[in-house]
């Protein structure tokens, strides 16, 4: 693909894809791109779900100034109604970096269309002053993290708390600020980042009755990578805002147990959710909990005392 500054960015295949930039009035096709989105499409861009794409924020990324907020959109060439992707910085009058999104509808994603448009983007920040572009990404967005890296421009990543956060030069030849300094570190830290929640870690250890190792295997292959519950499985994570989890089975000398991690906003909730769902993966953990690790009764509010008494993150 190539981008031209006419408006258009055209597709190998010939098919022309208008863009513009984003206008007050699109406003209506903003909230009926969001309706179009998968579940995995919002989860990965919001970082959890998102029952509805509401008026206010609508309004609120509907409405730049083309200095310190600047947006592009992307049209569907079948109708130019709708928008099918949107890409756009935010930054504080006079600061050299600018925080970056984007988000593409499913049926276009791995197009081009995001890169064309960010470089385009790209562009209209380096016009304004901006040096650097900085942002979260979940780890499991790879297409998002392929576009930051074939950009061909100086980039940092680190990893905390199952989210990378990044930092992208505009100038191919200057050296990248790292994602540890301390200008950077602030605006990750919430000082330009309303859209993600703190993440809380919790774990829980459920000791494991005797002779269920074959309840254990079923469960396993049924929501593991390849399982027929998959889909179903991560969908019933996401539903109660559980961000990352792990479950390990512990051998131990003394029997074995389940060990479960959860990276969520509200363990409390999560829980409450999974006791009250009638979903058929909730119900299958559910009989899991009660047949094999009935340590923990869902049917009444469960004490959260975790208490960390010893950690370390290597830089």
């Amino acid at each position: 693909m190539r981008a031209r500054k006419d408006g258009t960015l055209s597709l190998r295949n010939s098919v022309d894809i208008a863009f513009r930039l984003i206008e007050p009035d699109d406003v209506p096709a903003l909230r009926r791109f969001h309706e179009r989105l998968s579940d995995n499409t919002v989860y990965l861009r919001f970082f959890g779900s998102m029952e509805k794409f509401s008026e206010d924020k609508a309004q609120y990324f509907a409405h730049v100034d083309s200095e310190d907020h600047f947006a592009f959109v992307a049209l569907d060439p079948e109708d130019p109604e709708e928008i099918i992707a949107v890409v756009r910085y935010d930054h504080e009058p006079g600061e050299e970096r600018a925080e970056y999104a984007a988000l593409v509808e499913d049926r276009w994603q791995g197009c081009g269309v995001g890169m064309e448009l960010t470089r385009l983007l790209i562009d209209e920040a380096r016009d304004k002053g901006v040096r650097y572009l900085y942002g979260l990404v979940m780890r499991e967005n790879r297409r998002m993290l392929h576009l930051l890296r074939d950009l061909d421009l100086p980039e940092q990543e680190c990893l905390k708390d199952g989210v990378k956060w990044f930092a992208v030069s505009l100038q191919a030849e200057e050296h990248c600020p790292s994602v540890y300094d301390e200008g950077v570190l602030a605006l990750f830290k919430g000082k330009g980042k309303k859209e993600v929640a703190e993440m809380a870690s919790f774990a829980f250890v459920l000791p494991v009755l005797p002779g269920q190792e074959e309840n254990i295997r079923r469960v396993s292959e049924a929501l593991g990578g390849s399982g027929p519950l998959r889909e179903e499985y991560e969908a019933s994570r996401r539903r109660p805002g559980i961000n990352e989890e792990k479950v390990w089975v512990q051998r131990t000398p003394i029997g074995q147990a389940v060990v479960v991690y959860w990276e969520t906003e509200d363990p409390q909730r999560a829980l409450r959710e999974m006791a009250d769902s009638q979903d058929e993966v909730d119900n299958m953990l559910k009989q899991f909990i009660e047949t094999t690790a009935p340590a923990v009764d869902l049917s009444k509010e469960q004490p959260l005392s975790n208490e960390l008494i010893l950690e370390w993150t290597a830089r």
